[in-house]
């Protein structure tokens, strides 16, 4: 019997200084790596660091995530951990929730650090949730996670986020296999 080969995906939230990506930095980054043989996702690792930013963390943020300046204290700037996060992305399908946000940041981040740009493929969870849910009145993934009864922990931290998003892409994709063909021709 012949292997399948499997795809990878690797699924990432960040929190950052503020919502801006040219003007703001990763104060956090969290990600499940998954692997796919065609017919279930297994998951192949997490990471997940806090990292010290250069500017001052917006209270407004640090009410919002809890990450206050006490707690990244002691955790590595952005240019000492890109390395190892570009190793466990490798070349794997990049997804995230609003996965412009999340990739835009990282990219300046890493070219501010003088990193090269992640240019793998990218695949939004907020459009698939569009697609496979369109009654959903909201796509924030806290609303989208509680209409779907998907746990969430702990939002707005990277890890815990990164792990409900990577439950809503597997969710959508069996949801949406069940959609009729001409449709998912149309959305291809």
């Amino acid at each position: 019997m012949k292997k399948s080969k499997l795809e990878y995906y690797v699924v990432v939230d960040v929190e950052t200084t503020g919502v801006t990506p040219k003007d703001n930095e990763v104060i956090e980054i969290g990600a499940v790596r998954l692997a796919y043989d065609g017919k279930t996702f297994k998951k192949r690792g997490e990471y997940q660091t806090l990292i010290k930013p250069y500017r001052s963390i917006p209270h407004t943020i640090q009410n919002l995530t809890k990450i206050t300046p006490a707690l990244v204290e002691k955790a590595p700037r952005f240019e000492d951990i890109y390395e190892e996060f570009i190793k466990f992305i490798g070349d794997a399908v990049f997804v995230a929730h609003n996965v412009q946000f999340d990739i835009q940041t990282i990219n300046i981040n890493l070219n501010r650090v003088g990193g090269a740009s992640i240019t793998n493929y990218l695949i939004d969870s907020q459009q698939l949730v569009a697609i496979a849910y369109p009654m959903l009145s909201s796509h924030k993934l806290g609303d989208v996670a509680r209409s779907l009864g998907i746990k969430r922990r702990q939002g707005h931290r990277a890890l815990d986020d990164a792990r409900v998003t990577a439950e809503l892409f597997k969710k959508c994709l069996a949801d949406m296999e069940s959609l009729p063909a001409a449709v998912l021709i149309e959305i291809n």
